[in-house]
C-alpha cells in the first residue's frame, strides 16, 4: 500500500539523518539513498477524479522538512568530506535534487493550467447546451435584445 511505503521511506530517511556519517562508505550510501528517494515520485490514485486526458498526478517521496534535511545532509557531506568521489557525488546529488524539485514544480503548473483549460471548455460546452454563453449571446450567437420591463 502507498501509505505503508511512505511510512517505511520516512523511517529510513530519518535514520539516515541521525546516522554517523564519519566513514566514506557510510557517506556514499547515505548520498545514494537520499538522492534516490529525493528524486523519485509515485503516481497518486485518482479516485475517479482524474480525467483520462491527463496523466495521474505524481507524489514526491520526499517533501517538506524531509526534502530540506536531505539537501542539508548533501551539502554537509560536500563541505566536510575528505573524499573527492564523495564530494563529487554530493555536488551532483544537490544539483539533481534541486533540478528534480523544479521539474515537479513546472509539471504541477502545467497540469493546473491544463485542468483549468479543460474545466473552462467543459463550462462553455455546458452553457452552450443551456442556450447561454459567457459572452452574453445565446447558443445561435445572437445577442439578446434590450431588457423589457413591465409597465
Amino acid at each position: 500500500s502507498p501509505s505503508l511505503i511512505k511510512k517505511a521511506v520516512n523511517v529510513l530517511v530519518e535514520s539516515v539523518f541521525v546516522a554517523d556519517l564519519s566513514s566514506e562508505r557510510t557517506e556514499l550510501s547515505a548520498l545514494k539513498f537520499l538522492l534516490t528517494t529525493g528524486c523519485r515520485v509515485s503516481a497518486i490514485a485518482a479516485n475517479g477524479e482524474n480525467s483520462s486526458m491527463l496523466p495521474p498526478p505524481m507524489e514526491p517521496m520526499l517533501r517538506g522538512t524531509h526534502l530540506l534535511q536531505t539537501i542539508r545532509v548533501c551539502y554537509h557531506v560536500y563541505l566536510k568530506t575528505g573524499s573527492m568521489p564523495n564530494k563529487t557525488t554530493a555536488k551532483a546529488a544537490l544539483q539533481q535534487l534541486v533540478t528534480s524539485v523544479f521539474v515537479r514544480l513546472e509539471r504541477a503548473i502545467e497540469r493546473t493550467t491544463m485542468e483549468e483549460k479543460m474545466m473552462g471548455a467543459t463550462l462553455e460546452k455546458d452553457r452552450a447546451t443551456d442556450g447561454t454563453t459567457t459572452k452574453g449571446k445565446d447558443a445561435k450567437g445572437n445577442s439578446p435584445g434590450p431588457p423589457v420591463f413591465p409597465s
